[in-house]
């Protein structure tokens, strides 16, 4: 009647427990390994993704973590049973460049120790990178950028033309060594190269070239207009002087030196040498 009951009663405590899954963003891939706390209470997931938290109380965050992913934000746990963790992988979209222009640049390839990709016809690529890797930028007829990673969702990569020039001997098509190039860019101060012993020489910015003159000793002199290809092959024609001297004072003789070009032209004579 008074409602009370006299005897002994079991009662089985069960414990406050999360468990669930941490999942890779857009794939929905299972991430082993990922650090999931509440609290000081931690779980590492297995290689199925699962983790389990036990004595876990609500009204506190959900951290979960991963080397391979970026940071997330805490979850509220409120005392839910379940709850999926979903990480997003560490990604860059990379935009490459012209350095010159600004122009896209298609085709280039990007690479790291992960992973490598090309850019689409925009100039953009994605690529999956860890923070502090060297990434490096590679493109037909451009230079090689590199670079380290340091966590940026959008980066962009400029590039800027490289040339190399290899002169030929057109008779024996033999290397010209110790030729001069003149490189002219609109700019008033040109730059001078000289070819090595292969006859090669390594322009690092071509980006603003727009012709290179050629001279060397015994060649005729050649000026030829800067192309889009990361080599240039100029053959060199030989010249061989034949010509009349002539002293330095007959300058001040005009009738005397138009005679001398006169017999230049008409003649196998190619040259007038003064006498200083």
């Amino acid at each position: 009647p008074t409602g009370l009951m006299d005897g002994r009663w079991t009662v089985a405590m069960v414990p406050r427990a999360l468990t669930g899954t941490v999942v890779e963003a857009g794939t929905a891939r299972p991430i082993s390994g990922a650090l999931v706390s509440i609290n000081d209470v931690t779980s590492l997931s297995d290689a199925n993704g699962r983790y389990e938290l036990r004595y876990v109380e609500p009204g506190t965050g959900i951290a979960v973590s991963s080397p391979a992913h970026r940071p997330s934000s805490s979850l509220a746990y409120t005392g839910q049973a379940t709850q999926e963790l979903v990480l997003n992988p560490w990604e860059v979209a990379l935009t490459v460049l012209d350095g010159a222009t600004g122009e896209p640049l298609p085709q280039a390839r990007i690479t790291s120790p992960r992973s490598s990709t090309f850019t689409d016809a925009q100039g953009r690529a994605s690529l999956s990178v860890l923070p502090g890797t060297l990434v490096t930028v590679t493109a037909e007829a451009y230079r090689t950028a590199t670079l380290v990673y340091e966590g940026q969702e959008l980066l962009d990569v400029s590039l800027h033309r490289m040339l190399t020039v290899e002169l030929r001997d057109t008779e024996t098509g033999s290397p010209v060594p110790n030729a001069l190039l003149q490189v002219f860019s609109g700019e008033p101060e040109l730059t001078l190269l000289r070819t090595d012993s292969e006859g090669r020489v390594e322009l690092e910015d071509a980006s603003a070239a727009l012709t290179v003159t050629v001279k060397a000793p015994g060649y005729r002199r050649v000026s030829v207009p800067v192309t889009h290809t990361a080599e240039m092959r100029i053959d060199l024609e030989p010249f061989q002087v034949r010509g009349v001297r002539a002293p330095f004072g007959l300058l001040a003789v005009p009738d005397r030196m138009e005679a001398l070009l006169s017999l230049v032209e008409s003649s196998e004579l190619n040259a007038i040498v003064l006498d200083v």
